[in-house]
């Protein structure tokens, strides 16, 4: 029966979630962040993306792999206590959805990709709403249908995107003869470590929380009569293939920035570095590349976002509909991407901030659970510890806070990374975790003595 049950999941199919689970993570900030970390590493390329793929492929990765294990993003936020588990995912996905990804989402291909090629006569108000709506109408119609969504995205716009981006990199690989420069700013004397901060302003992690919703309606879109446990397996199948894909695209984008470092030394940005050397390397389809690259990049994440939000939403309020969320989801984040992003942006940028070192330690406690058997006090004390001063974090840097404390936020380790929540954080592992272990012991031996205690008297 077991066997029989294996074989209703193919290995096309397995393929086809994890390229839709691929196209969920790679958005904008995942095409522009890796070729200028290739310019700006130079002969350190190499070290800077081993940085790069472990906050921005392996994190995101054991984000699916977490969500998978406890059955959601809702009940690991719970394992701390019952008020985070309501208000975490709360914000999660106000955030990181119409908040600012998906809005961002439609605004990002225009700005990048469009908006350069326009001539001077045409409105670009005008131009933008025009994109935006074509766009989340694109959108719309791919979610309304979730149990089409591994067809439609999976099967044919996830493989057109690493098409077209696997063009770009071989018309780049066969034009410009490889050089390496000379290593520069952070990357000069830190590179893995600057890597590793790259891939976690990516904010993967932060998403996978999200993506797990997605996913797991994919699978149940199949018709899988394998059961949880098996589904399951073919989540974390999934999320491997797809880390891997992202890391060979990476690897593919890092070294387009790295070899043509010399050719564009002005570029400021990864979206410069890709138009201009697809422009020199396919000429005017350069151009029509870039613009298609950048689209459908920006609407498989979106696709992702608006399809877990969806199903959160409609579970935790039935009122709002599963097709009432999408179509409510859409129309508020294309006239956010046409009218409000820039003010919600800053809103929404600094509580993911707050929230992204939080959901890398969630995820590794969901991770590692079983080491610790899922003790309340370990999950509590490290996530809220890494919140307060991920919270203090962000409002140093807005020198928003006392200078007694800004001085003291300045003094721990790694603070000059954006890392200060870092060092606190473990510690506050560390004690809550030996902590409960001396605990359980006393009570063992606590009960222990009294079992003696008990024999003797009889």
């Amino acid at each position: 029966m077991e066997r029989i049950m294996r074989k209703n999941f193919s290995l096309t199919s397995t393929l086809q979630v994890s390229l839709l689970l691929f196209g969920f993570f790679f958005g904008a900030g995942n095409l522009i962040f890796p070729p200028l970390m290739g310019k700006m590493a130079g002969t350190e390329f190499l070290s800077a993306i081993s940085g790069f793929a472990i906050t921005a492929v392996l994190c995101p990765v054991l984000g699916i792999f977490s969500v998978a294990k406890m059955d959601g993003m809702d009940n690991l936020a719970k394992q701390v206590d019952k008020y985070f588990g309501l208000l975490f995912p709360l914000v999660i996905c106000l955030a990181i959805g119409p908040g600012l990804g998906i809005p961002r989402a439609g605004s990002v291909p225009f700005v990048m990709a469009l908006e350069p090629l326009l001539p001077p006569e045409v409105s670009l108000p005008a131009a933008r709403a025009l994109y935006t709506v074509v766009f989340f109408a694109i959108a719309f119609w791919l979610c309304i249908s979730p149990g089409k969504i591994v067809r439609r995205v999976g099967k044919f716009i996830t493989p057109l995107l690493l098409l077209l981006i696997c063009s770009l990199f071989f018309s780049t690989w066969l034009k410009f003869p490889f050089r390496q420069g000379l290593a520069q700013g952070p990357y000069a004397g830190a590179s893995f470590l600057t890597g590793v901060l790259e891939g976690y302003n990516t904010m993967d992690a932060l998403a996978a929380l999200n993506f797990g919703f997605a996913i797991t309606i994919a699978i149940k879109s199949l018709n899988l009569k394998d059961g949880r446990q098996n589904g399951r397996f073919y989540t974390y199948a999934a999320a491997v293939i797809a880390g891997t894909f992202l890391l060979i695209v990476y690897g593919m984008l890092t070294y387009i920035g790295v070899t043509t470092a010399d050719l564009f030394p002005t570029t400021k940005n990864g979206a410069e570095i890709l138009r201009s050397a697809a422009a020199i390397s396919l000429g005017k389809f350069g151009y029509a590349l870039m613009l298609s690259v950048f689209s459908l990049a920006c609407l498989t994440t979106c696709i992702g976002l608006i399809v877990s939000l969806s199903d959160y939403f409609s579970k935790i309020c039935p009122y709002f509909t599963y097709k009432k969320m999408v179509t409510i989801i859409c129309v508020i984040s294309c006239l956010l991407a046409n009218f409000g992003l820039d003010a919600i942006l800053k809103f929404s940028l600094p509580t993911l901030f707050i929230m992204s070192p939080v959901s890398v330690v969630l995820i590794l406690l969901g991770i590692g659970e079983r080491f610790y058997r899922g003790r309340r006090i370990v999950f509590s004390l490290t996530v809220y510890v890494c919140l307060l001063f991920s919270f203090i974090d962000v409002f140093n840097k807005a020198s928003w806070i006392p200078t007694l404390l800004r001085d003291f936020m300045d003094l721990l380790p790694l603070s000059e990374f954006k890392l200060a929540w870092l060092v606190p954080t473990l510690l506050a592992f560390g004690l809550s975790f030996i902590g409960d272990k001396l605990y359980l012991c006393s009570r063992c031996r606590t009960a222990g003595a009294l079992d003696t205690s008990e024999k003797n008297e009889n």
